[in-house]
């Protein structure tokens, strides 16, 4: 160049890299510094072009950046809401340092959770009841729920054979569910509690459990989570004279008054051979497709039991009881039904609290009821042909027995229709029996006659 420049296009690659970087940031922001422009129609064309790429590009990621920050600031927003929440409660309720230090924490490690699973579930209802999904997509939704997790669970299977699943059955219950995560020992619920929410598994093992006495299992209560009993006292009544005493320094003269509340230890205390600290062990157990918490809510009644998590880790969909309750109601047949199953199930639950008599952990029990089994159904040959020896000639005498009673049975009727001079033929049928109970006896009879022609030979 004759002032001593070189031209762009003679210089290296990275310098040339670099003024072409800058020139589209120059476009692209639309700030367009002017130093550098267009001259021919090539470069026209060519700016031009990138302008228009340049405007929509801009746009997008000016917009992305404002709903991310939107986003945290939205976040940030529910979970000040939530701490102001806490706060307010606790300044309401004259509450300790302690524990509002706790319910900050709490809040502050959930709180951003709560806002991501937080939506409009009454729009959302609507549109599954509607008209407007596809019958297909209805139909192919609940397979996918939860990863497929929720239809395969027993509180939506106890139903089969009896009515068809309806496929928005699923839909509305994950609407309603909730999540959530445990660690071994969490106390889902405690004893006497009142019932809110019911329960699906969905990984892990819960369960049941009581602290075991000779008498079965004691379902322990703190003192601290009791709430007392109330008793009525007459309280003294102060008259016009006991007042004016009292006033001057005297005493006060009793008499019978109104009703007074007092407070009294609670009646359900722990048998004499209860322990002081307890040791919680399970007596029903609650695996993958299991689901639990719905007893006392359809019998309207306290915990009867404490749940606990017993595995390293576990899943749990909570449905709360109203949503529950609208299920049963939109669903008849299946509200019926889980409540039938939930009086029969607390029935079973009774009786295996009962038999808590020894404490066993979960591995533990698994252990013998898997040992039990197996010795039910695997039994030795050699036990089995003792068994059916044995029971061979009881057989024969029962069969025996019931062939005279048929007969005698028939003459009783034969005498019956002469005597009244009905006419009723049976000789029929009571051949047919007779013949029927004779070949059942010569079988038994060669059967056991092998048998000890077997026995015979072995010795």
């Amino acid at each position: 160049a004759a002032d001593g420049l070189v031209p762009l296009v003679e210089r290296q690659v990275v310098e040339q890299w670099l003024h072409s970087m800058y020139f589209i940031l120059t476009v692209f922001t639309t700030v367009g510094f002017g130093d550098m422009s267009a001259m021919t129609s090539g470069e026209i064309i060519y700016v031009c072009f990138i302008m228009a790429v340049g405007a929509v590009v801009h746009s997008i990621i000016i917009s992305e950046v404002i709903n991310v920050v939107t986003s945290i600031d939205n976040t940030n927003f529910f979970v000040k809401k939530q701490a102001d929440l806490v706060e307010a409660f606790a300044a309401h309720t004259e509450l300790e340092d302690s524990h509002l230090e706790r319910l900050r924490r709490w809040v502050s490690s959930n709180a951003k959770y709560w806002v991501a699973h937080k939506y409009d579930k009454a729009e959302m209802r609507d549109l599954i009841t509607s008209k407007l999904m596809p019958r297909e997509l209805l139909g192919d939704m609940p397979a996918a729920l939860f990863e497929g997790r929720l239809i395969g669970n027993r509180f939506l299977t106890i139903c089969e054979g009896i009515v068809n699943m309806p496929p928005r059955l699923p839909m509305l219950l994950a609407l309603g569910a909730q999540k959530t995560t445990w660690l071994e020992t969490d106390i889902i619920y405690q004893a006497q509690d009142y019932p809110f929410n019911l329960f699906l598994v969905l990984s892990g093992t819960f369960a049941y459990v009581a602290q075991p006495t000779a008498k079965g299992g004691y379902s322990y209560v703190p003192k601290s989570a009791v709430a007392p009993k109330a008793a009525f006292t007459h309280a003294p009544k102060l008259t016009a004279m006991s007042k004016v005493r009292g006033a001057f320094g005297g005493g006060d003269l009793p008499e019978s008054g109104p009703m007074v509340r007092h407070h009294s230890p609670p009646s359900d205390a722990p048998p004499p051979d209860a322990p002081s600290a307890p040791s919680m062990h399970p007596f029903v157990w609650f695996g993958f497709g299991a689901y639990f918490g719905e007893e006392e809510l359809f019998e309207v009644v306290p915990r009867k039991a404490t749940s606990r998590c017993e595995s390293m880790g576990g899943e749990l969909l909570t449905i709360t009881k109203q949503e529950l309750r609208q299920l049963a109601d939109e669903f008849p047949q299946f509200g019926m039904r889980w409540k039938r199953m939930a009086v029969a199930r607390s029935k079973r639950h009774r009786q295996r609290k009962v038999q808590l008599t020894r404490g066993r952990s979960v591995r533990t029990a698994a252990a013998v009821i898997l040992q039990t089994w197996a010795r039910s159904w695997l039994r030795p040959p050699r036990r089995l042909e003792e068994d059916e020896q044995r029971t061979a000639p009881v057989a024969k005498r029962r069969l025996c027995k019931r062939m005279l009673t048929v007969v005698a049975q028939g003459q009783e009727k034969a005498t019956a229709t002469t005597k009244f001079g009905y006419v009723f033929d049976k000789q029929t049928e009571m051949a047919k029996q007779i013949e029927g109970l004779s070949a059942a006896v010569e079988q038994i009879n060669s059967k056991l006659d092998r048998l000890l022609q077997s026995r015979a030979e072995a010795s």
